[in-house]
Order: structure tokens, then C-alpha cells, then sequence
């Protein structure tokens, strides 16, 4: 005992040095009671000295007491250091049947003669009261506002540890054990158990839910399992038990003198309403609520804020009126408003690298590259393929990416390919390297019938999880490592698609249109529409209120003239009133030519991503560092450089931002742009590029996007 109590107390210890100090509550104590519902297992026939006849006992149950006192100690705000002492009673009674042969049997009455019984049946009963003073060390985690999660274990040394025994005749009801001359045999009565340990363990795991009662005191409702982890007895015979129970906590504060400051908070609001042949004006409190939040400036000090809050209505005389205005104004790219905006369309020569991801996904067990998700031709659609008709969005590319693989393979008569099929390695999948093969062998198989790729020029290779694999404990890493992964000895093969384009850019690129209207007899119908030299750009149109719209000037059409557009609000109320404003704003066209004869705000834009980064690293290899080596060479001493930093969405939103701070670290580590010059942006999975829900959609979000932006002259 001595010696478990010296590792209780270095336990304790250790974790009282690594707590953080908290001065609002140094401890809590109190005292917890309850019900046990105690469940024996056991595999023996009978106790050591104790003839038995029992076949074997396999187990039993019984019900028990718990109670005794607890103390806490917070060690963080949700986590708090626990210890308990109490007794319980861990008792149960283990019985078994059996049909027994009638050789001992006699008649119950004189002169006792042996009767012959068939079906003969004794019940074999243990009933064992087991008693303890235990202690019990362990912790308590907040994971749900007021829901706890305890674990640790228990230490307890046996007070009483007895048990009764007998075999009883179950039926006939006319017959006796012969030599007992009795219908009880092997009968016993609180003998010790053989064999009780000087010490219990047990493992226990539980909740509870806190239930205020005062400032920061709790009645705590709780459920504890306790698994038992040595004998009882020299035989094999566990005592566990489920516990029901209820715990009150009180807290003992630092010894401090409080001072309590009120601070009152008035918040008002007013309803207002117009009423038709209303006389004078009106106002009255209609409702009023009061509620108190407690801060504390220092540890001696507590503010009580008090906020009234009190709901008005006013009343006011009215004509069935109805009046129209309309407020527009711009949004820039950043979300901030701009008033009475000059909209400029600016024509810019961009130019957009699309990296290949070389992965071709599979479902679970499949090997049908039918399956994948990417475009797959017939041989008369191959040989129309063309590297120009490919879109500009990147999922596109990646669904076209065996198609430009092998388009590239043609060109490039000397170059080979490696295709290495990997699987899960869980479920179904598990040391499943033939599936990988197959999986590798269809690729192949697509790129020599339908792009005539010669086998010799690709190795199959086969393993069970990539070299780099996604998490295997998320479904969403397993998912992603069921794929075969495409390498080539030429980097012409899986270099990124490069697309060049003329983009009309809008600054802002939004305006919003916010109706004022006021209508006493309610709106029946409204429209926006927005027109330029008698050309509709956009109609809005609506029932009811007017509704605030907005206008993403990019998306087509797009102004063409450098003349105003109009923005016009036509409002119907339902007495068939109608009431009508217009705005208008002024349209500036900077197109490349008129730049370049000006002389002035001409740039060219060029957009980069970098991937594959494996999964949760941010080192930069293979291809990826290339195109960063081709990045830093198209830099010139004006160029703006952006670099933006992306992650998927496993992984939680602060550790994704951290790790995208790295990867963007280490492309400003190559490229070294002058800081005056740069901006670098760790958007993490706060912003998701693409659908996660796909692994390559996943696959393309662990990236870094560098935007360079190089004045024209």
C-alpha cells in the first residue's frame, strides 16, 4: 500500500507543477454517492478447500453502495485533477443449474430409501459480500459545455471479503442428498474468499453533466465503469461494476476581499409604426429585461454589468404615402465600400499556370478506371484532342489529365513513365498489392489502346500505401492513398498546362444597389434593372419589399461602352401607386491599346500553382521547385508579387493556416522578393479552392498560388 501511495502522490504532484494558476477557484470539494450495479465474470469450478459439484461459475451480478468525499484541482479551464475516497461494496452472487444423476437421492420422508430420479436439478450458489476503502486518482475533461468526461483508476484494499456456498435441490421437491439428509449439500457460510488480494485495481471511464446550483458549485449526475484488472481470488473470478451516481462540488476560493462594482447599460429600441387617423403621437414602454454579466478587472474586484434593456412602440399619424429611393455604391475585391464608384473596365494580358496532379483515384476495391472521375476517350475523340481546347479551370485539367499525358508521351517519343498502384492497406484492401498492379495495368492499358503508347516505355510498380500517403485515420486519407501514381524521366510529361488570355477586369468589381422604400399601404411588386445606351445589362425583380442586389460587374455582359449606366428602381404598391428613381454611374474603358498609346497602368498578370505538397508538409521538391526556379526568373525589379497559402480541410483551421504559412515560407525563401514588393497571405482552409469532397479536389487545395504583376511600359 505504502508504495502505491507514493506513486499517487508523484502522479499528483507532477501534474500540480505543470498547472496553470488559477485564481478564481484554488480547489473544489464535496462528496459523491451512489448505486453499483456490480458484474462478476469468473472461470472456475470451485474454491480451493471448498467441495463443490458445479460444473463451472462463469459469472454474476449483485447490487452494491458507493460514497465518500472528492477534491478537485483545476488545471486548465477545462480540465481539472481529481481524487476521491469512499467505500463500496462490490459484492455479487455467482449461481449455476445443473441436472444431476440420482444415485445420492433418497425419499425425504422415513425410512429414507434411494428413489430413482431422472431429471434431478441443483442449484449452485456463491454469494460473496466484498466491502473496500478505496482511492481513487484520475481527471475530468469539459469536452461539451457541462458534459464531463472522467477517467483514471482505483486503489482498493478490502475491508471484508467473505462468501456463503451451497448446493441446493432445485426439483423433485420429494427427495434429499442421501448422506446429508438434506436438500442442501456443500454448504458454507462466511468463509474469506481464498486468495483476496491485499490490493484492487480497476480502470474506470464515466460522464457527467454539471448542473449549476450556486456560483461555481455543481450537482453532478454521473455514470462510471469500472473494469477490474486483478482476481479476487487465487481463481479466476473479476469483480467490475457500473456505477449510478450524483457528486456535489463546492469551490474554496482564494483567501481575498471581494468589491463589487454595478455598471448599468440601457438599451433601447423603438418600434414604429403609422397608424391612419391617428390624432397625436404615442409612445410606450411596451416590454423590459434586465440581465447581469459578471466580469472580473482583478482578482479582488468584480463588475456586475447590468443591461436594461427596454422595447418601445411609437405610434405616428400617416397618409397612405409611398416613397422610392435607391442608394448604389461599390464593393472592392477586399469586401470595403466604395462611394459614388467610377466603374473601370480594364482589359489585361493574364497568363495562368495549371498544374497536372499525376494521381489517378480509384473507389475501394475497384480497379475500373471507368471509375476515376477523369475524361476518357475513344480512339476517334483522341485523335481530335486538343492541347488549345482545354479549359480554364483547373478540375477541368485534372479531369483531362491522362489525355495530356498521353498527348505529351506523342510528342515526346523518348520519354517513359512510371505508373505505381497503390491501395488503402484497411478493409477490403489490406496487403491487396494484386489490386494496385491492376490498377497500374489499366492505366497502361488506356494509354497504349486509345494513345498508342508503346508498353515498353512504362514500368508497372505495385505497393500497398504510397511513399508519401494521407492520413489513415481519416476516412478522407484513406480514400486518398487507393491511386496510382504517374512519374516520368522527361518533365516535359507532367510540366503544368500554361494558358494565355486577354480578361476585362472591373474595379470595383461589384456595385450594389440598396432600395429606400417607404410604402404605407405595403409593396406589392419592384424591379432593378440596370442599362447601358438602351442595352440591359441585369433585371432584378421581386415581390414584397425591395430587396438590396448586387451586380458582379465580370460576369457577362459586360459594359462595352464608355458611357453611364443606368440603375433603375420602379416600385408598385398594392393601391396600384407607383413610384420610381434612377442612378446612374460613370463607365471608364482602359483597354490594352489605349493603355499602351497612353503610355500608363498597362501590367500583365501571371497566376501560378504550385502542388502536389504531400500531405501535411510544406518542403518544396521535384516539379514544384522548377516552377518556382521559372517563377523567380520572370520577376522584375517592379513586379508585385502575391504569394497565397492553401490547405484542404483536415485539420483544424488554425493548424491548416500555420501549415500553409509554412509552404509559403519556403516559396519566399527561393524567390526572395524585395518586401516592399510583396504579400504574402496564409489563408489555410478558411477559403477551400475546390470541393473537398473528392480526393483530388483535396489533392488541389494543398497549394501555393503566386500572382505576379509586372507594369507594361
Amino acid at each position: 500500500m505504502r508504495k502505491y501511495s507514493l506513486i499517487l502522490v508523484l502522479i499528483i504532484s507532477t501534474i500540480c507543477l505543470n498547472a496553470q494558476e488559477n485564481r478564481d477557484v484554488m480547489f473544489y470539494w464535496g462528496a459523491y454517492g451512489g448505486l453499483n450495479l456490480n458484474m462478476h465474470t469468473a472461470d472456475f469450478q470451485k474454491l480451493p478447500g471448498y467441495p463443490n459439484c458445479c460444473p463451472k461459475f462463469t459469472g454474476g451480478n449483485g447490487t452494491g453502495f458507493d460514497f465518500g468525499a472528492l477534491f478537485e484541482y483545476p488545471l486548465q479551464s477545462k480540465l481539472n485533477l481529481t481524487a476521491r475516497v469512499g467505500l463500496n461494496s462490490l459484492g455479487a452472487d455467482l449461481s449455476e443449474t445443473q441436472i444431476i444423476g440420482n444415485s445420492e437421492l433418497v425419499s425425504s420422508t422415513p425410512p429414507y430409501e434411494t428413489v430413482g430420479v431422472a431429471n434431478a436439478e441443483s442449484e449452485y450458489l456463491i454469494e460473496s459480500s466484498l466491502q473496500t476503502f478505496y482511492i481513487e486518482p484520475g481527471v475530468d475533461y469539459e469536452f461539451v459545455k457541462g458534459l464531463l468526461l472522467s477517467g483514471g483508476f482505483r486503489l482498493g484494499f478490502p475491508l471484508e471479503g467473505t462468501f456463503d456456498q451451497s448446493e441446493t435441490l432445485l426439483t423433485p421437491n420429494d427427495v434429499i442428498f442421501k448422506n446429508e439428509q438434506s436438500r442442501i449439500r456443500n454448504e458454507s457460510q462466511g468463509d474469506e474468499i481464498p486468495g483476496l488480494p491485499g490490493t484492487l485495481f480497476h480502470l474506470y471511464l464515466g460522464l457527467g453533466y454539471k448542473v449549476p446550483i450556486g456560483p461555481n458549485s455543481f450537482l453532478v449526475p454521473e455514470v462510471r465503469y469500472y473494469q477490474a484488472l486483478n482476481q479476487i481470488s487465487s481463481e479466476s473470478w473479476y469483480a467490475s461494476n457500473l456505477k449510478l451516481g450524483v457528486a456535489v462540488k463546492f469551490p474554496v476560493y482564494e483567501s481575498q476581499e471581494m468589491k463589487r462594482i454595478q455598471e448599468y447599460r440601457y438599451e433601447r429600441d423603438t418600434l414604429t409604426t403609422y397608424i391612419v387617423g391617428l390624432k397625436s403621437p404615442s409612445i410606450k414602454l411596451v416590454s423590459e429585461s434586465r440581465k447581469s454579466l459578471f466580469n472580473m478587472i482583478d482578482p479582488s474586484t468584480e463588475v456586475e454589468i447590468i443591461t436594461v434593456t427596454e422595447n418601445y412602440l411609437q405610434e405616428l399619424p400617416k397618409d397612405a404615402i409611398l416613397t422610392v429611393a435607391l442608394n448604389t455604391y461599390g464593393l472592392s475585391t477586399e469586401g470595403a465600400v466604395v462611394e459614388n464608384p467610377t466603374i473601370i473596365i480594364e482589359e489585361i494580358e493574364s497568363e495562368e499556370l495549371f498544374p497536372i496532379l499525376p494521381y489517378v483515384f480509384f473507389p475501394e476495391s475497384s480497379s475500373d478506371l471507368n471509375s476515376s472521375k477523369l475524361n476518357l476517350l475513344s480512339k476517334t475523340e483522341q485523335a481530335q484532342f486538343g492541347m488549345d481546347d482545354l479549359p480554364w479551370a483547373t478540375l477541368e485539367i485534372y479531369a483531362q489529365m491522362l489525355n495530356i499525358v498521353g498527348k505529351r508521351l506523342q510528342e515526346n517519343p523518348s520519354a517513359k513513365i512510371t505508373l505505381t498502384g497503390t491501395n488503402s492497406n484497411s478493409n477490403s484492401e489490406r496487403g491487396n498489392t494484386e489490386l494496385s498492379r491492376q490498377r497500374a495495368n489499366n492505366v497502361s492499358k488506356y494509354l497504349e489502346t486509345v494513345w498508342d503508347i508503346n508498353p515498353n516505355r512504362m514500368t508497372i510498380q505495385a505497393r500497398n500505401l504510397p511513399e508519401f500517403p494521407g492520413n489513415i485515420d481519416r476516412p478522407e486519407g484513406v480514400e486518398e492513398n487507393r491511386r496510382v501514381e504517374i512519374s516520368s524521366n522527361n518533365s516535359a510529361i507532367l510540366s503544368p498546362v500554361s494558358m494565355k488570355d486577354i480578361i476585362r477586369k472591373a474595379n470595383p468589381p461589384t456595385l450594389m444597389a440598396d432600395p429606400i422604400v417607404q410604402s404605407d399601404a405595403g409593396v406589392a411588386e419592384w424591379s432593378i434593372n440596370i442599362m447601358q445606351d438602351n442595352v440591359l445589362l441585369r433585371d432584378f425583380k421581386g415581390t414584397g419589399n425591395p430587396e438590396r442586389v448586387r451586380w458582379d460587374i465580370e460576369i457577362e455582359p459586360i459594359p462595352t461602352l464608355e458611357r453611364p449606366v443606368q440603375i433603375n428602381l420602379d416600385v408598385k404598391d398594392k393601391l396600384g401607386q407607383i413610384g420610381s428613381v434612377s442612378d446612374s454611374r460613370d463607365i471608364k474603358q482602359l483597354t490594352i491599346r489605349k493603355k499602351r498609346f497612353e503610355m500608363k497602368d498597362d501590367k500583365r498578370v501571371e497566376k501560378y500553382s504550385l502542388i502536389l505538397f504531400d500531405y501535411d508538409k510544406a518542403d518544396i521538391k521535384g516539379i514544384n521547385k522548377s516552377i518556382v526556379d521559372e517563377i523567380k526568373k520572370k520577376i522584375e525589379p517592379n513586379s508585385k508579387v502575391t504569394i497565397l497559402g492553401y490547405a484542404d480541410r483536415t485539420g483544424e483551421f488554425e493548424y491548416n493556416r500555420e501549415l500553409a504559412g509554412r509552404r509559403t515560407a519556403e516559396v519566399q525563401k527561393i524567390l526572395n522578393v524585395k518586401p516592399e514588393n510583396l504579400a504574402i497571405r496564409n489563408i489555410g482552409s478558411d477559403i477551400l479552392l475546390f470541393d473537398n469532397n473528392s480526393p483530388f479536389g483535396r489533392s488541389y487545395c494543398r497549394t501555393v498560388q503566386i500572382i505576379v504583376e509586372t507594369p507594361v511600359n
